[in-house]
């Protein structure tokens, strides 16, 4: 009798596990759905889909570090900066040595102009990764947050050297420029900016107003055209350059 009890116990004892374990491996299958689903709300920009499906995922799967990353950029995405920074950093408490973290952090705290903390966030990211062009496209954006300016143009000037290609870039760097009274520097990275890009609107409403700095103001006006043409709202683009002009 003792026997067959023991052997019920047994039984049960192992069906327990059994059970456990069947439950615990449904689980992480479901979680891995739901971070697919997630990922593919992230790249059509369905960012409220995407956090809906990748908190079902970390609800099946606490451990599933990666949701927390691309919940966090989605989150970024809609301005929700705090909760960006929350699963940022739960993420980073996991895998300390990934770029994109501290990049993607780093932009919430910019947008809560927490500065110094956001350019933190850029170090690291580009300590980890030297090559991220990103990373220092966004740092030198915080600089100019800050107005040093000339460590902005430094790091665009980075930026650039690794994506040459890039007309945000350049757009960037010549409002440094700019703002530093440097025209004519300006005026060569908007050239650049609408040679690659030809259909952008904001560098012809930037060279616009570099035209007028520079007095030259029939180039102005067709800037201010040709801006007004792609979808630039002119009386903006206009009240900007009657105080331009005033100023001159």
């Amino acid at each position: 009798m003792k026997i067959l009890t023991v052997l019920f116990v047994g039984i049960l004892s192992f069906l327990f596990i059994l059970v456990g374990g069947c439950q615990n491996v449904d689980n992480k299958t479901v979680a891995e759905m739901h971070y697919e689903d997630g990922l593919e709300a992230s790249e059509a920009g369905r960012w409220e889909d995407a956090i809906r499906a990748f908190s079902l995922a970390i609800n099946r799967n606490p451990e599933l570090a990666d949701a927390y990353l691309y919940r966090g950029h989605a989150h970024t995405n809609i301005g929700n900066f705090n909760e960006a920074i929350q699963d940022l950093s739960h993420f980073v408490g996991l895998n300390p040595e990934e770029a994109l973290a501290y990049n993607s952090r780093g932009l919430s705290y910019r947008n809560l102009k927490q500065y110094d903390r956001a350019i933190e966030d850029f170090n690291k990211a580009i300590e980890l990764a030297p090559d991220y062009g990103e990373a220092y496209a966004n740092r030198g954006q915080a600089f100019k947050d800050k107005a040093q300016y000339e460590k902005a143009i430094e790091d665009y000037n980075k930026a650039i050297k690794l994506n040459p290609q890039l007309t945000s870039i350049y757009n960037l760097r010549a409002f440094a420029y700019l703002s530093l009274g440097e025209y004519q520097n300006a005026l060569v990275d908007l050239n650049q900016a609408i040679a690659l890009n030809p259909s952008d609107m904001v560098a012809y409403a930037n060279r616009a107003r570099i035209h007028t700095y520079l007095r030259l103001d029939n180039q102005a006006i067709s800037d201010i055209e040709k801006a007004v043409a792609l979808g630039f709202d002119r009386s903006i683009l206009e009240t900007e350059i009657k105080r331009i002009k005033a100023e001159r």
